[in-house]
């Protein structure tokens, strides 16, 4: 198992950090009034389900997050494969995660809140023999799947940022598709760890810090995850006395915050085992150029990934880890 690097061409500038909206289009005008940017996304496969949000809107020169909720009425099946969409000029994500009883009713739209995090469903995945293309996140073997049960609450989180002059009417879908549970032979789950940046105004800062795993896992694939004021993102895995790095971004770059594809480690079955005891050491570098200290949700240190044997996500919050 050897393990993941990405470094920038030495031609990069690594001193250029551009803000979230700086390769959005830009109307500097008069508002108009709502631009309907609405897509008629792709159905479901017919043995699938779409969550497919209302028109959301996003005024001018605004940041906001969406979140949209349900529960998915149907027979215990295995999920194969997860597509999203969105209007991807504007969007940063769109991610479906876990809900509770205790979150809005069914239907509603919200602003979400960031005070306690939430599990992610699933992550994207594509299972052989279902459609797929070059880059996608995960591709696995038949027999593996992510468990989707009867009465599960969801909600579809979705991130917009608006740099012009009118208001946006957008929408976002996620696309589903299922097999009978009874076909699932390796049940997978997301995995993620997070850690909290606090980068003062005009310095740079690192944030490590540990996980430790409880359990035996199949470790299927990882990605890091930082904002536009990200450096570098490594993992270091400590196991049986020995510690070694398997993810390396040195040189991170604001568009793997909305695309992790350049940036994600995928695992053949077998390949990477974890066992109970082992520890993730997550650290992340930022550089603040504002006159504002920076922390969460502004910036972000966390990584995921898919697991295996696991029917329920594993989120872990990190502990600063101690300096020998």
């Amino acid at each position: 198992m050897g393990c993941f690097q990405q470094t920038a061409p030495e031609t990069c500038p690594t001193d250029v950090r551009p803000e979230d909206t700086a390769s959005l289009p830009v109307d500097t005008g008069e508002p108009l009034g709502p631009r309907d940017l609405q897509q008629n996304y792709p159905d479901a496969p017919e043995n699938g389900l779409q969550i497919l949000t209302p028109a959301l809107e996003v005024p001018p020169y605004s940041e906001v997050f969406f979140c949209f909720y349900g529960t998915y009425r149907g027979p215990d099946v295995g999920v194969v494969s997860l597509w999203s969409h969105s209007v991807s000029d504007y969007n940063h994500h769109s991610l479906l995660m876990a809900a509770s009883e205790e979150d809005p009713e069914d239907g509603s739209i919200v602003p979400c809140l960031f005070e306690a995090r939430s599990d992610t469903l699933f992550q994207a995945v594509v299972i052989e023999g279902e459609e797929s293309e070059p880059g996608d996140w995960l591709s696995l073997p038949e027999g593996y799947g992510g468990r989707l049960q009867e009465g599960q609450r969801w909600v579809l989180e979705t991130h917009y940022i608006n740099p012009t002059a009118d208001t946006l009417l957008v929408n976002d879908a996620i696309n589903l598709e299922f097999v009978p549970a009874e076909e699932i032979t390796h049940w997978i789950a997301a995995y993620e760890s997070f850690g909290d940046p606090d980068v003062p105004a005009q310095s740079t800062a690192s944030h490590k810090y540990d996980c430790t795993w409880t359990e035996d896992y199949e470790l299927l694939s990882l990605f890091g995850h930082m904002h536009q004021y990200g450096d570098a993102f490594t993992v270091d895995w400590t196991h049986g006395g020995v510690t070694e790095r398997i993810y390396e971004v040195t040189d991170w770059r604001p568009e793997y915050r909305e695309n992790p594809r350049p940036v994600t480690a995928s695992f053949q079955p077998g390949e990477f085992q974890v066992q109970a005891g082992d520890v993730f050491t997550t650290e992340c570098t930022w550089t603040n150029p504002t006159d504002q200290d920076i922390v969460y949700p502004t910036e972000m240190c966390s990584l995921h990934g898919v697991i295996s044997p696991a029917v329920l996500p594993i989120l872990c919050e990190g502990t600063p880890h101690e300096t020998d």
